[in-house]
């Protein structure tokens, strides 16, 4: 498996998604060698042979497509993956996460003629806002025109694969998950109003100030949190100062996966405004910590969390309608926890290993 993130290396929901796919392949009996750039990861895991490759020396986040060095690290890492496992013959499939390691998985399936599995987690046209780099979306579709077969994370992708001319045969669903608290979270009302995420173009963060300085209007005492980083940070900020509502917004930067958890908690609602999602596992993760979502109708994870409120990202005052209804109405606000808690238990990440499998099984029966 080729990846570019793995926990506590976390940039986004890939790092998150590797963690648990693989734990649940384990329990399928596959093996697997999970390969990625160095990232210092000290941990060891029992589960899989983690190999860091000292080939590119990106250490931290990716969020700097603008860096020109970029594609440099990504042709570099690729080249070290080549040169490292070209002469391999001990493996049956090559399984690449998004598109950073597609180069590599295009050129091993023809070196050790075994199949390429592409997961896609998002496009190219998805994490620009419909403004996409060509030569990131050409290495995309290129190595979907030459997998064997395709995981898409939820039916908005696979239909945005499809309208690249993608066969839709090719390509199967499978949601993402995450682990059940075995005890109930328990809340308290605190007024406050999270997002988690990039603070990047695609994650809609400006319309969420803007919602929140409509919903202050109103109700004074709701303070909002933005727990991630990116490189809208700085505007965001400014905005908080433009809209006057700075008092009333904390940024906490990066949250680890063990504190994000106890932000959730602290949290009455979760609001992810996406202008383009494909999924939007933090949605999720705030279900587990029965925190009701509030999120955009461009998201995948709306195919799969049906108590959610959905709205439209640009549609501020709904947004802030939403959230006031939510912080108003307790017995609103718990039934949507009780009934988003509950839901999890209908995709699970063992349901994705054993899905995850029957596609390894046919794509190396057709090989």
């Amino acid at each position: 498996m080729l990846g570019w993130e793995f926990p506590p290396a976390i940039t986004g929901g890939l790092a998150t998604h590797c963690y648990h796919l693989t734990k649940a392949l384990a329990k399928q009996n596959i093996s697997v060698t999970f390969v990625m750039t160095n990232r210092r990861i000290q941990n060891k895991y029992d589960w899989l042979n983690l190999v860091q490759l000292d080939a590119a020396t990106v250490l931290g986040n990716y969020d700097s497509f603008f860096n020109t060095g970029f594609f440099n690290e990504v042709y570099k890492i690729n080249a070290g993956i080549i040169r490292k496992f070209e002469n391999e013959h001990n493996f049956d499939a090559i399984h690449c996460q998004d598109w950073l390691t597609s180069i590599a998985g295009r050129e091993l399936k023809k070196k050790l003629g075994i199949p390429l599995i592409m997961t896609i987690h998002a496009t190219e046209d998805d994490r620009t806002g419909g403004h996409p780099w060509n030569q990131i979306l050409e290495l995309e579709l290129q190595a979907c025109r030459e997998a064997d077969a395709i995981i898409t994370v939820s039916n908005y992708t696979k239909k945005k694969l499809e309208s690249f001319g993608i066969p839709y045969y090719k390509i199967t669903v499978i949601y993402n998950s995450v682990p059940i608290p075995s005890e109930e979270p328990f809340k308290q009302k605190t007024n406050k109003v999270l997002f988690a995420g990039r603070l990047t173009v695609q994650k809609g963060v400006e319309f969420f100030l803007k919602a929140a300085k409509l919903v202050l209007e109103k109700k004074h005492d709701v303070q909002f949190l933005i727990a991630g980083k990116g490189e809208l940070l700085p505007k965001l900020i400014e905005l908080t100062f433009d809209l006057g509502i700075e008092e009333s917004v904390s940024f906490l930067g990066f949250v680890d996966q063990n504190e994000i958890k106890e932000v959730y908690k602290q949290c009455d609602i979760f609001v992810m405004p996406s202008v383009s999602e494909p999924f939007g596992i933090v949605a999720l993760e705030s279900m587990a910590q029965k925190t009701p979502i509030i999120i955009s109708k461009t998201s995948g994870v709306a195919e799969v969390a049906k108590t959610a409120i959905r709205i439209d990202f640009w549609d501020t005052e709904k947004m802030a309608a939403s959230i006031l209804s939510a912080l108003t109405y307790q017995e609103l606000r718990e039934e949507m926890a009780e009934r988003g808690f509950k839901e999890l238990r209908n995709y699970t990440w063992d349901d994705a290993g054993r899905d995850t499998k029957k596609i390894y099984e046919q794509a190396i029966g057709h090989g």
